[in-house]
C-alpha cells in the first residue's frame, strides 16, 4: 500500500523507481486504479527537481499522466496538473497536446492560483517548506509559471503579469541563484511577449552580477549573452538545471557546445513536438535534423543565433591533402632514355644487369648440357652425330666390298673367341625397358626374385638380383628419370620389346651368323655368302633403337680401318 504523502527529499531519489514501476503497473487497471500512485510519484519528483541534487528522472510517469489526460482530464486534479508541470519542465512540448482540454477544465481554478503567486513568493515560506530555504517559493513559482507561458494557458499569465513582475523584482533581491536564474529566464519570456511590462522594472543598478546587483541590470547581462564569469556561471546553472533531461542526452552528445536550456525551450517548440509515449531519442531526433540543415524555425533565434557562430567558428573544412600515388617511374631521368634502334641504347643497360644476364643464360646452357650429359651417361653413349653415320666401305683383298661385320667381328670376339658384351644387347636399355613395362619385376622380394620374368633379366643382363635392384634404385634417385624414360615413348610395341641377340639372317652353315649388333652383313659362316641377306634389313625391322647407340666408337675404327 503505498502511503498518502511524499517521502522526504533524502529518500526521494531511492523511492522514484518504486513509484515508477508502481505506475506502470496500474496503468491497465484504468483511471480509477492509477491516478493515487500517479500523483503520489508525479508529487515525490517535483520535489526532487526543486532541491539542490535532483535524481535521474523516470519517464513512466510521464507517458501515464499524458494517457490520463487524453482519456479522462476531469479526473486529474489541479494539484497533480502542477506537480507535472514541476516534475518535467523540459517535457511540456509533449504535453502541450494532451493538456488543452485538462487546462479548460482547470481554467478558472488556474486563474485563482496565479492570482495569489505574488502573495505566495513575497511572504516567508510556509511549514511545508525547510525554514533554511527562503527562496523555494520562487523558485517554484517561477518554474511553474514558465511552463505556463508554453502552454494554451500562457494567455492567463500574461493577464497576471503587471502584478507578478513586481512581486518577482521584490523576492529577487533575497534569493539564491537558482531562483534568480528561474526569475531571469521567466521575465525575459514575459518580456519578450509584452514590452509594456519592462516600464514596470526599475533603473539599472550596477554591482557584483548575481550578488548586489538588481534584475534590471541582471536581467540585461542575461539576456545579451556577454561574457563574463558571473553570465557565465548563471547560464551554467540554468543548463544545470535540464542537464538531466532524457531528450537532451542525444543533443548535448552531437552539439555539447549548444547551452542545455535553448535545446530543452526548442523541444517544447511546437514544431518538435512528438507523440505520446515517445521515447527520448524519438523525440530528440526532429530537433537534431534542423539543426544539421539549419531549418530551425525563425522564432528560436537564439538557438538559431548560437548554431549559426558555432558554424561560422567552425568554418569550412580545408580540403586534406591526399597523398600523391607515386610509380616506379616517377624518378627516372628522362635524358638517360633512348629510343628504339639508337645505337647508344646497348650502352645504357648497367654493366651488372648485362652481367647478371650473362651469367643467367650460362647457367641455363649448362644446366641444359648437364641433364643431356646425364642421359648419354646412363646409356653408354658416344657421339649422338657418329650413330647417323653410315659406315665406309673399301675393297678388300678378295675384291669383294667390306661390311660392318667384316671389322666388327674383331671388335665382338676375344682372343678365346668368345662373345664380349658389345655383342651382347645394350644392358642399360633393357634394364629401361624392362622398368618401363613392368616395374614389379624389379620388387625386392623373394617372390620376385624366383620368378620366370626376374631370371630371363638375369641371363639378358648378366646381373644378379641385387644388382638389378641396386640399379632400380639409382634410376629413382637420378634427377634426370623421367628424361632417361622419355628416350623409349615411342618404341614400336613387339613380341620381344628388347633388340634380338643374334643377326636375323637365316643363312646355312658356318659357326654363327654376321647380324649381332643390329644390322651387320649378315653373311653365313666362312666357307660361303650366307643367305642372310643384308643385315641392315634386321635393323630397320628394330627401327634406331638406342642399342645402336653403343656403335660410335666401332664405326670409327671400321672406317679407319679400311684404308680410306
Amino acid at each position: 500500500m503505498l502511503p498518502a504523502d511524499p517521502p522526504p527529499a533524502s529518500l526521494a531519489a531511492s523511492a522514484l523507481p518504486h513509484l515508477a514501476t508502481a505506475v506502470t503497473q496500474a496503468v491497465p487497471s484504468g483511471p480509477r486504479a492509477l491516478l493515487p500512485p500517479l500523483a503520489l510519484a508525479l508529487r515525490t519528483l517535483a520535489r526532487a527537481r526543486l532541491s539542490d541534487n535532483p535524481p535521474p528522472v523516470p519517464l513512466a510517469p510521464l507517458h501515464a499522466f499524458t494517457s490520463l489526460a487524453a482519456e479522462d482530464p476531469a479526473a486529474i486534479p489541479l494539484q497533480t496538473l502542477t506537480d507535472a508541470l514541476l516534475a518535467y519542465p523540459s517535457e511540456v512540448g509533449a504535453l502541450s497536446p494532451a493538456l488543452s482540454s485538462l487546462l479548460k477544465e482547470r481554467e478558472a481554478e488556474l486563474a485563482a492560483m496565479i492570482a495569489s503567486a505574488p502573495s505566495a513568493i513575497t511572504s516567508l515560506p510556509s511549514s511545508s517548506h525547510s525554514p533554511t530555504d527562503p527562496s523555494l517559493p520562487l523558485l517554484t513559482t517561477a518554474r511553474l509559471l514558465h511552463a505556463l507561458l508554453r502552454l494554451p494557458a500562457a494567455h492567463i499569465v500574461l493577464a497576471h503579469a503587471p502584478d507578478l513582475v513586481p512581486a518577482l523584482v521584490t523576492a529577487y533581491q533575497s534569493a539564491n541563484i537558482r531562483a534568480k536564474a528561474e526569475t531571469l529566464t521567466l521575465l525575459r519570456v514575459l518580456l519578450e511577449n509584452s514590452e509594456r511590462l519592462r516600464a514596470l522594472l526599475p533603473p539599472a543598478r550596477t554591482g557584483t552580477p548575481l550578488v548586489d546587483q538588481n534584475v534590471t541590470a541582471d536581467l540585461a547581462l542575461f539576456s545579451t549573452q556577454k561574457p563574463g564569469e558571473a553570465a557565465e556561471a548563471l547560464r551554467a546553472l540554468h543548463d544545470d538545471e535540464r542537464r538531466d533531461d532524457p531528450r537532451l542526452q542525444p543533443l548535448l552528445n552531437l552539439f555539447p557546445s549548444l547551452p542545455a536550456h535553448l535545446l530543452a525551450d526548442s523541444l517544447a517548440h511546437p514544431a518538435f513536438s512528438a507523440r505520446a509515449g515517445a521515447t527520448a531519442s524519438e523525440q530528440a531526433a526532429p530537433l537534431v535534423d534542423a539543426i544539421l540543415a539549419r531549418t530551425l524555425p525563425p522564432d528560436l533565434h537564439e538557438l538559431r543565433a548560437v548554431a549559426a557562430s558555432l558554424n561560422a567558428a567552425a568554418g569550412p573544412s580545408s580540403p586534406t591533402k591526399q597523398a600523391a600515388r607515386r610509380g616506379g617511374w616517377d624518378d627516372v631521368d628522362l635524358s638517360k632514355l633512348r629510343l628504339k634502334g639508337d645505337s647508344e641504347a646497348p650502352a645504357e643497360i648497367p654493366d651488372a644487369l648485362r652481367a647478371s644476364i650473362l651469367r643467367l643464360v650460362e647457367a641455363q646452357e649448362e644446366e641444359a648440357e648437364a641433364a643431356a650429359r646425364a642421359v648419354a651417361e646412363a646409356h653408354g653413349d658416344g657421339s649422338d652425330e657418329e650413330d647417323d653415320v653410315a659406315p665406309a666401305r673399301g675393297p678388300v683383298a678378295d675384291g669383294e666390298d667390306s661390311s660392318e661385320g667384316s671389322d666388327g667381328e674383331a671388335d665382338a670376339q676375344g682372343e678365346d673367341g668368345q662373345r664380349t658384351p658389345a655383342r651382347k644387347e645394350n644392358v642399360q636399355v633393357v634394364l629401361e625397358i624392362a622398368y618401363i613395362q613392368t616395374p614389379a619385376v624389379f620388387s625386392r622380394d623373394s617372390a620376385t626374385r624366383r620368378s620366370a620374368a626376374r631370371a630371363d633379366l638375369r641371363e639378358r643382363t648378366g646381373m644378379d638380383d641385387s644388382q638389378i635392384e641396386g640399379w632400380k634404385i639409382m634410376l629413382e634417385r637420378n634427377p634426370h628419370k623421367d628424361a632417361i624414360l622419355e628416350r623409349h615413348q615411342y618404341l614400336r610395341p613387339s613380341n620381344d620389346a628388347t633388340p634380338k641377340r643374334d643377326g636375323g639372317g637365316g643363312g646355312g652353315g658356318g659357326e654363327s651368323s654376321r647380324g649381332g649388333r643390329g644390322g651387320g652383313s649378315g653373311s653365313g659362316g666362312r666357307g660361303g655368302r650366307g643367305g642372310g641377306g643384308r643385315g641392315r634389313g634386321n635393323k630397320g625391322s628394330r627401327g634406331h633403337s638406342n642399342a645402336a647407340r653403343t656403335r660410335g666408337h666401332d664405326k670409327k675404327m671400321s672406317r679407319m680401318g679400311a684404308g680410306l
